[in-house]
């Protein structure tokens, strides 16, 4: 998988070896004969050193690709509006530019700070146990949409996609 990942020329992908190595340490206890236990044996039976790993490494992830997304070629939806190339959603975001009267570069730059700023929020709600199940939703719709839209952002979707499940 690592050396996959840098035939796709993404640099992060190599955070998603490491997540895969993680999740080897996984604890693998059968979850129903736990739920008859004592919620204090219980939990302390569920926490895990390698989920919380997971966690912050997928938050690092997001957190690096946030970070990517804070120059001006991105976030004016220059760099968006070369890598998107479906035409359903090129039409969509020339309807949107022409229905609010914005620049043919408007949606495209309104979308690149939707995405950066989403990727910000999800790398600090990784670290918030309270926050986790609501970034676990939108991740994976967040990647289904990536390869809906054609992104070419390689494997990346997929492998997030299997993350998100795992967790």
């Amino acid at each position: 998988i690592y050396f996959w990942s840098q035939a796709d020329s993404y640099q992060h992908h190599y955070l998603i070896a490491l997540l895969l190595v993680l999740c080897w340490f996984l604890p693998l206890e059968d979850l129903p004969q736990l739920e008859r236990r004592e919620p204090e044996e219980r939990s302390s039976q569920l926490r895990s050193w390698a989920a919380r790993l997971i966690y912050v490494e997928v938050s690092i992830v997001y957190f690096y690709t946030a970070v990517t997304k804070t120059n001006r070629y991105w976030l004016d939806g220059w760099a968006l509006d070369r890598i998107i190339t479906t035409s359903s959603m090129r039409d969509f975001l020339a309807l949107w530019a022409e229905t609010f009267g914005t620049s043919d570069l408007g949606p495209y730059a309104f979308t690149a700070h939707a995405i950066m700023i989403w990727q910000y929020f999800v790398a600090g709600a990784f670290l918030i146990p309270k926050l986790r199940p609501l970034a676990c939703i939108t991740g994976p719709l967040f990647h289904i949409l990536v390869e809906v839209i054609d992104l070419k952002i390689g494997w990346f979707s997929y492998y997030m996609i299997g993350i998100y499940y795992i967790l």
